[in-house]
């Protein structure tokens, strides 16, 4: 440039980043770097400068190119991939068409930020390119493009969509390929040769054991991400979540694993399997995606282990829709196989869903569930209506009786009805009809407890909430509602460490673990902690004003035993501001101590701190 000004243009943006460069590093840097220059010299920058490109810049373990025309950027990715395959370093692309800045020395903008952001999206050896980039070239390429719907990418506001480039040749439908004879022996022969290729592929990035956020349990640790939709219909995203969280609830039965929920790892979908074990201290990720037409679902699934930063196993299920949770089963099963889970007497047949096979049925308790736990009488009242459907169609779901007892208990706990006793017997009636039909159901089982100590009985509470420990030996749910009874009941240590355990399986949980954690604190005698997960609590978003008042008591109880007084009622105050019907008479009454004195204690430093 020579009038020092920056230039604005559209640009096909490539840009591309080297599989596995710290590792590589590691094991031998020399090597790395030699490979790195030849591969340059040899193959990259020949042929970006053959299709009409120009290398912007270099990095230490990737590049960044502009072309004129959007079917020169994916002619070069293609070529270049085919360069590099099968030698010793393995390269991600990704394609976008935008809008750029020029300084004279990089590029910067929209076009480079998306095309940086969906290469990582890409497979080891291959290509992912934005929709704007899809439309087009879509009709003038020998290529076969798989669409892997819409993204959420870092510094683009709006979802990117996004496509793989999967092979050259004529496109096939997507239902269609691999149907002659020979290609399905092919196929079986491939699997059956492929199969430990697979398992031993290192070309995903490891994660760094110095990074990770927690230590590794004993037992395998998995997290399992949100499945993709790939359907192209966003109906259709309660299919896909709901099946890798329905997986996810299958191996929660199991004792020889460690399994975090999925309120945390719904949060954490999109994210790199290197990041999300050292956020979560797991070793073995779980990703996938699902596609529906019409009748038709694919579903494709594969397990890393990210700790060696190798794919541990991966299939694709081409089944009719009502195959659906015979696939969950298989994935389920699949999953233990690999990571080496001790099954216990019993385990392997409740691996085995035992839930509803009604498609709608289960749409309908997933979507009523959601509602439910949105924490207000409006979407209370939708969340029953919709359970109360689901049941309508298959009367032996288990899970839907005992969520739509859950909005009963609620309607009792938070006052949303005048006839509160009538919603609290509706409540424990919908819970034991859950038991009836499924009495290794932990989640109902710990819920069941939650009722008995809603209504004082500390004892059956805790008997109950210990048994749904056994049951489902890796949700946090139950763990956390043991930790509630043991809290209210003589063992506030113990309490300390089970809804700790629970945090520990759901990092990123439900506000009320935190809650009850500080409560727990509180009554051990350690104020500082008890501030500490108070404070936590309101630095996240109110989930409702409810959940909010309640971090404020205990925020405020939590500084008044540390002898700050002033603040203690400034925090009382702003609790009495988010939620005025919860008096110091309804805390009070809903808190089931063991020790009356404690409990009176308590209710007497809220007094003195101001509360109504």
């Amino acid at each position: 440039m020579t009038d020092g000004q920056d230039q604005r243009r559209l640009a096909a943006v490539l840009a591309a980043d080297m599989v596995g460069y710290t590792r590589l590093m590691e094991r031998d840097s020399e090597g790395t770097v030699a490979a790195w220059k030849d591969a340059r010299a040899q193959h990259i920058d020949p042929t970006i400068e053959e299709h009409g490109g120009r290398i912007v810049k270099h990095t230490g373990d990737g590049f960044l190119a502009e072309f004129h025309t959007v079917r020169a950027a994916v002619d070069c990715a293609v070529e270049l991939q085919k360069k590099l395959a099968g030698g010793p370093l393995a390269f991600r692309m990704g394609v976008d068409l935008g809008d750029i800045i020029d300084d004279g020395e990089d590029i910067h903008g929209e076009g480079v930020n998306v095309a940086e952001r969906i290469e990582p999206l890409a497979d080891a050896g291959g290509i992912m390119v934005s929709g704007a980039v899809y439309e087009q070239v879509r009709n003038q390429l020998d290529v076969v493009f798989e669409d892997c719907g819409a993204h959420r990418v870092k510094n683009v506001s709006a979802p990117v969509r996004v496509y793989a480039v999967c092979s050259t040749g004529v496109a096939t439908p997507r239902w269609s390929r691999a149907r002659p004879a020979v290609a399905a022996v092919l196929l079986l022969v491939l699997l059956a040769a492929g199969g430990w290729w697979w398992s031993q592929r290192i070309d995903v990035e490891p994660a760094e054991p110095a990074r990770l956020a927690y230590a590794l349990p004993a037992k395998p640790s998995i997290a399992v991400l949100p499945f993709a939709n790939l359907s192209g219909d966003t109906s259709h995203e309660f299919l896909a979540v709901g099946f890798s969280e329905d997986v996810l609830t299958s191996l929660s039965k199991l004792s020889g694993l460690f399994v975090i929920s999925g309120s945390t790892s719904l949060k954490l979908a999109g994210t790199e399997p290197r990041q999300v074990a050292e956020d979560l201290g797991v070793r073995y990720v779980l990703s996938g995606s699902l596609q529906r037409s019409e009748d038709r679902i694919r579903v494709s699934a594969r397990l890393i282990d990210a700790i060696e930063g190798r794919f541990v196993w991966s299939d694709r299920y081409d089944r009719d829709i009502a195959d659906l949770f015979a696939v969950k089963d298989q994935v389920t099963l699949e999953i233990v196989a690999n990571v080496g889970a001790q099954l216990e007497l019993g385990e392997r047949d409740r691996l085995r869903g035992r839930e509803t096979r009604s498609l709608e049925a289960w749409l309908l308790q997933r979507e009523g569930y959601r509602a439910v736990q949105k924490f207000n009488a409006e979407d209370n009242a939708v969340g029953r209506r919709l359970l109360e459907r689901a049941i309508t169609l298959d009367p032996r779901f288990a899970t839907a009786y005992a969520n739509l007892a859950l909005s009963y208990k609620l309607d009792f706990q938070l006052g949303w009805v005048e006839d509160r006793q009538a919603a609290l017997a509706k409540s424990r009636a919908l819970f034991e009809q859950a038991l009836a039909i499924d009495p290794e159901h932990g989640p109902a089982t710990a819920s069941l407890a939650s009722w008995h100590l809603a209504v004082g009985d500390v004892a059956t509470a805790r008997r109950i909430a210990r048994r749904a420990v056994e049951l489902e030996p890796s949700d946090y749910f139950v763990h956390a509602i043991h930790g509630w009874t043991l809290m209210h009941s003589d063992a506030v240590d113990e309490a300390v460490k089970e809804l700790n355990l629970s945090l520990r399986l759901s990092p990123r949980g439900p506000d009320w673990v935190l809650y009850k954690l500080s409560e727990a604190y509180l009554i051990a005698g350690d104020a500082t902690s008890a501030a500490r997960v108070a404070k936590q609590l309101l630095d996240r978003p109110p989930p409702s004003t409810s959940t909010e008042n309640l971090a404020h008591i205990m925020h405020a109880l939590a500084l008044d035993a540390l002898g700050d007084t002033e603040a203690a009622k400034q925090a009382a105050a702003a609790a009495v501001a988010v939620f005025p019907k919860r008096t110091r008479a309804v805390w009070t009454r809903q808190r089931r101590y063991v020790d009356p004195a404690a409990q009176a204690a308590l209710s007497a430093t809220l007094e003195k701190l101001g509360m109504p």
